[in-house]
């Protein structure tokens, strides 16, 4: 009972912290809109509080999230006894979770949706054995596994 509360007062901080992160750039804002949409970088701040929410989960090890222009990479390394239903599912909440505060369009209830970025996705073992891999283009509405 104690761990479930601890894992939602954590969760509950977090997403008030990526809120008010969001809320609040810093960045000017950059071409004339006549040109091609110049793709943002996602905050680093951004970036490592999607991760510490992701690791309150005690069967993930790992996370990283890197980027390259409109590319975004994530990996997580999770327990070896997680099935690929799961890693599919924790890939999913992901890239949802990065989309909704990051520069991107936010996800609607249903689905993940179109948006800016291309998206990576690798969920692999401990032991370096590949459990899920899945892609998400900028045209796509669903990660396809």
């Amino acid at each position: 009972m104690k761990k479930k509360l601890m894992m939602a007062l954590l969760f509950g901080f977090g997403v008030l912290a990526i809120a008010a992160i969001a809320c609040g750039s810093s960045e000017a804002p950059t071409g004339s809109g006549s040109e091609a949409k110049a793709v943002d970088t996602v905050r680093e701040s951004i970036k490592d509080i999607v991760i510490r929410s992701f690791m309150t989960n005690p069967a993930i090890s790992e996370l990283s999230i890197t980027q390259d222009g409109n590319e975004m990479a994530l990996a997580m390394v999770v327990d070896c006894s997680t099935s690929f239903d799961s890693a599919k599912a924790m890939g999913d909440r992901f890239v949802r979770l990065l989309k909704q505060f990051s520069p991107d369009l936010d996800p609607s209830t249903t689905e993940i949706g179109t948006g800016d970025y291309n998206y990576q996705v690798g969920v692999s073992c401990e032991n370096g054995t590949s459990i899920a891999k899945g892609s998400k283009t900028t045209d796509s509405a669903t990660v396809v596994w």
